[in-house]
């Protein structure tokens, strides 16, 4: 070893212990202003789809508890998602905003998980903040904080990102705490979304890409210091063989299943790996080609500016990519037509981060003392994209915020509708007699789990009657209701009554 190697302090390179100082208030203050700012309306939506069907459950959950584990909506074993409305139910009934003021949490959390995600793998608090902005104002995030049910997303991958950085910090310190907390996050995030299995090989990512840095070595030396990473992922590798096994076994006695999944028979799955680039830039990026040849010309220049930046921000930059599109993987199942925006949310966590790492290497470039002028020249052009996209991407958001206030506005009219007839349905309930919807404004799932939401009905005891059918009276054990959509209010025909 020469005198050059004994002169370079490797104690420099070691990052500091985690604190909440001055900068990382100010992030949060800003992430939860940005947050409210863009979501505030979702806090006046009613409730919609699925929502019905999660809240049913919630209010038969809370006399029974077994109900976490052996019922759930869409054919998907997720009891972290029960327990989340389970406790919202507990608290707040089925009062819309508490939910929707819940999933903004969620994804003022999952921002600040980013944040720290960046900062931890940079060293930069330039990379954290460029991240949050990115991440805050991206276009598909509409879907997660909009829809009540699509909470599985920002769960998952709060909980994701959690585990990453217990990784993290456990490769760095070797500690029993932050072993537990990665433990803990990935089997959450297990039990919030299937698509959480992904994090298995993001955390060996992760490892050979950017925790390979001799600074960032357990504390600890000697023969075993390697095998405990081996062993925490070990029972990683357990809690996910448990939780199919625990989804197997309970799948079987779901009664409320309305269909979902995905199969990885014959050529599905050979068809899913060339969509992956495709998917990754149409659902990313844009789907018109100039808008793709530009994301791409950028992406070659950024990698540039990474390739002579800080070996932090080079290595974060290949791991946010290759989190970006690993996560877009199981997305690549759905045909693009029935491909939801929440599906790639955990996805937009890795291209914020990576993203992040563009922009520091770039302002590292503008501090050298000499770089050249074509240099300076392209970190200023990278810096000015970046700053741009940001209100861009957050007049894109408030565009895909629009559709759902149509389907909010009219599943509200009806749960409004539904809970002033309540106390007839009690009555139909208290008689054991079947419910007639007439002409039901939303889907027969819906109602049912709507009906059963407000007065306890059972699910199965509701059914429809759609215009044309022949039967136009109610039995003496029959209640029917009709939908009248100019007054917004239900018309109850009692037991033994004809209808009106």
């Amino acid at each position: 070893m020469d005198s050059s190697d004994k002169t370079d302090p490797a104690p420099a390179r070691t990052p500091p212990p985690f604190s909440f100082g001055r900068f990382d208030l100010l992030l949060a203050i800003v992430v939860l202003f940005l947050s409210i700012g863009i979501y505030h309306s979702v806090l006046t939506q009613g409730l919609m789809r699925d929502d019905f069907c999660w809240l049913s459950l919630a209010r038969e959950g809370l006399s029974d508890s077994s109900i976490v584990f052996s019922r759930f909506v869409s054919g998907f074993f997720r009891p972290v998602v029960h327990l989340s409305f389970f406790s919202t139910y507990a608290a707040f009934g089925d009062q819309a905003w508490p939910y929707y003021a819940t999933n903004l949490f969620l994804d003022a959390a999952c921002t600040l998980l980013v944040a720290w995600l960046a900062m931890q793998l940079t060293r930069s608090r330039v990379a954290a903040a460029v991240a949050v902005a990115m991440f805050v104002t991206h276009p598909h995030h509409a879907e997660v904080v909009a829809w009540v049910s699509a909470r599985t997303s920002s769960l998952m991958a709060m909980f994701s990102l959690l585990a990453l950085i217990g990784w993290t910090k456990f490769r760095e310190r070797s500690t029993s705490r932050w072993a537990t907390v990665t433990l803990f996050a990935f089997a959450a995030a297990l039990g919030s979304k299937e698509e959480a299995a992904i994090l298995l090989p993001l955390i060996v990512l992760l490892d050979w890409i950017v925790l390979r840095d001799p600074s960032r070595r357990p504390m600890r030396a000697g023969p075993r210091a390697g095998r405990p990473p081996v062993v925490l992922f070990t029972v990683c590798c357990a809690i996910l063989a448990a939780y199919l096994a625990a989804q197997y076994a309970f799948q079987s006695s779901n009664p409320i299943v309305t269909g979902g999944g995905f199969s990885l028979r014959g050529e599905g799955f050979v068809r899913a790996l060339w969509r992956i680039p495709r998917l990754f830039l149409h659902k990313h990026v844009a789907s018109p080609r100039w808008a793709v040849t530009g994301f791409l010309v950028l992406a070659a220049v950024a990698t540039g500016m990474l390739r002579t930046s800080a070996v932090e921000l080079r290595r974060t930059g290949m791991f946010g990519l290759a989190l970006a599109l690993l996560a877009v993987l199981p997305t690549s199942f759905f045909e693009s037509a029935d491909h939801p925006m929440r599906y790639d949310y955990f996805a937009t966590c890795g291209s914020a981060i990576a993203w992040g790492a563009v922009a520091a290497a770039s302002i590292d470039r503008l501090r050298q003392a000499s770089p050249t002028m074509a240099t300076r020249l392209i970190a200023v052009l990278l810096l000015c994209t970046l700053g741009l996209a940001t209100p861009a991407q957050a007049y894109r958001l408030r565009q895909s915020l629009r559709p759902f206030e149509s389907d909010a506005r009219l599943g509200g009219k009806v749960h409004a509708a539904m809970v002033a007839i309540a106390p007839d349905l009690e009555n139909a309930r208290q008689k054991r007699a079947s419910v007639i919807v007439a002409a039901p404004p939303l889907p027969l799932l819906d109602m049912q789990c709507l009906c059963h939401l407000v007065s306890g009905i059972p699910r199965e005891s509701v059914k429809p009657v759609y215009n044309g059918d022949t039967k136009q009276s109610a039995t003496t054990n029959e209640t029917r209701i009709g939908w009248r959509d100019a007054s917004g209010q239900f018309v109850t025909t009692a037991p033994g009554k004809p209808a009106g």
